[in-house]
């Protein structure tokens, strides 16, 4: 690997494991709500009732969306969560698929998976697992998953390939893949792609729509359904937000302002036939 692409991901890891062990903290990304909150969680689709059914542990909000509501998870049904953080979606996920089923939670953060550890203490659901494991090289047999999720995930890797690669390999056959990720519009400046900053804020390592699609179909997903798009629009709170994330760097807060309407989200589901 790279010695840029070993400092990059070095730099990504031990941003998240500050926010796991701080409980809070501020990024630049428009769709991340890191701050434990309810109104985060409600923000981007859960429900009282989901936030209220996992430990407080897990109620850390680094997604884009409610993924285990738009993956049609179904009983008895094994779930790999690529990138899992503190484990909000494995939980939940785990009471759509039953007691006879399992959810699996991957993540490269020691910080963050310490945190769904304890939050599986806590519960009362034994159908979880967790592992310290990269998207790119996951320690399972191939064929072995009825689903694979992930939220706001993979633009953070830089070999976004290998990792949908990885993804392919581990789903049956038949089986799909729903996730929710950070997209740019456009190419972003190649400033942005170099600043570590950015990329741990879910910017910098953003491609385009067509470019995430390509990635998806070339290792075999096919059926892929757009679920939503979003384009991010600053707003005072974003603006609050990108002043505490920078503090004092005024080069970086101009950066992070000139990218209205320049990042977005894309969510969708894919099938492997």
């Amino acid at each position: 690997m790279p010695t840029e692409e070993t400092k990059l991901k070095l730099e990504v890891r031990s941003f998240y494991d500050k926010l796991a062990l701080e409980g809070t903290g501020q990024t630049c990304c428009a769709s991340c709500a890191t701050e434990v909150r309810t109104t985060d969680l409600l923000s981007i689709g859960y429900t009282p009732r989901e936030i209220w059914a996992v430990p407080p542990e897990a109620r850390l909000s680094l997604g884009c969306c409610n993924i285990p509501a738009l993956a049609d998870l179904r009983p008895g049904e094994w779930v790999l969560d690529v990138g899992c953080g503190a484990g909000l979606d494995v939980f939940l996920s785990a009471r759509k698929v039953g007691r006879e089923g399992l959810v699996v939670g991957v993540d490269v953060s020691p910080s963050l998976l310490g945190r769904a550890k304890v939050a599986k203490l806590k519960s009362a659901q034994n159908n979880v697992a967790f592992f310290l494991s990269d998207a790119e090289k996951m320690p399972y047999r191939d064929e072995v998953f009825d689903v694979v999720i992930s939220n706001c995930v993979v633009n953070l890797i830089p070999r976004k390939l290998e990792v949908f690669r990885e993804i392919s390999r581990v789903v049956k056959k038949g089986g799909r893949l729903c996730l929710s990720d950070i997209i740019s519009v456009g190419e972003l400046d190649e400033e942005i792609r170099e600043n570590t900053k950015f990329w741990a804020a879910c910017v910098s390592g953003a491609v385009n729509e067509s470019k995430y699609l390509a990635f998806i179909e070339s290792v075999g997903f096919t059926d892929i359904k757009i679920i939503s798009r979003k384009i991010f629009k600053y707003g005072p709170a974003d603006v609050r937000r990108f002043v505490e994330y920078f503090k004092g760097d005024v080069r970086g807060l101009k950066t992070a302002l000139s990218l209205d309407g320049k990042i977005g989200s894309l969510t969708l589901i894919a099938y492997k036939r």
